[in-house]
């Protein structure tokens, strides 16, 4: 849900990055964080296990201009994708104005992808979003391996066309602005819609 934070003039915009272990949520907040102008984002603060995967979240604000005087700030998070902290997931997906859902294109990792979407679908019910009005988009990671579900088929399973859709490699960063770029679009729209300020 959009933040006002009226002290300091400012609008909070949550996106959240979700989907299943070491698929590439943080490695896409990495990349985000790296081709991003400096005088508009925070540091990326990230808090990790000893295997070096995200335990709690990932969080990055950008600066993204005003509106009726406040400050617009975009804030990116990562879920951790390991069931043991799924309070965590719930704790981290409240409040969140829009959701990329980060997929591993693995043959090996269909059934994690689809625990991972339920799991997604389960926990917007607990926070009490709503599929129907929070603005989702899918990435197909890692599609430089081998071998690979087809787009096809990850759409079949994880009926992901009715959102948008994009191919990326997160180490590389291929297709991972488009999807940014997306998510970015359709969240900014519902939430000038709800706020009644137009396009």
């Amino acid at each position: 849900m959009v933040q006002f934070d009226n002290q300091h003039r400012q609008i909070k915009i949550k996106i959240v990055y979700y989907g299943p272990a070491v698929g590439g949520k943080t490695t896409c907040l990495q990349h985000i964080h790296r081709v991003t102008d400096p005088q508009r984002r925070t540091r990326l603060y990230s808090l990790n296990t000893a295997a070096d995967r995200t335990k709690f979240f990932d969080l990055m604000s950008l600066k993204l201009g005003r509106i009726r005087g406040f400050r617009l700030a975009l804030q990116l998070y990562t879920v951790p994708g390991q069931v043991q902290y799924d309070a965590t997931r719930r704790t981290v997906l409240a409040g969140a104005d829009g959701i990329v859902f980060v997929a591993d294109s693995q043959v090996t990792q269909k059934e994690a992808n689809l625990e991972s979407l339920e799991n997604l679908w389960a926990n917007m019910a607990a926070n009490g979003l709503d599929q129907k009005t929070v603005p989702v988009v899918f990435q197909y990671n890692k599609r430089d391996l081998n071998p690979i579900q087809t787009v096809e088929e990850m759409e079949a399973a994880l009926s992901s066309d009715r959102w948008p859709a994009f191919p990326t490699v997160a180490i590389s960063g291929d297709g991972v602005l488009e999807a940014f770029a997306a998510i970015g679009e359709h969240t900014l729209a519902s939430v000038a819609d709800k706020l009644g300020v137009g396009t």
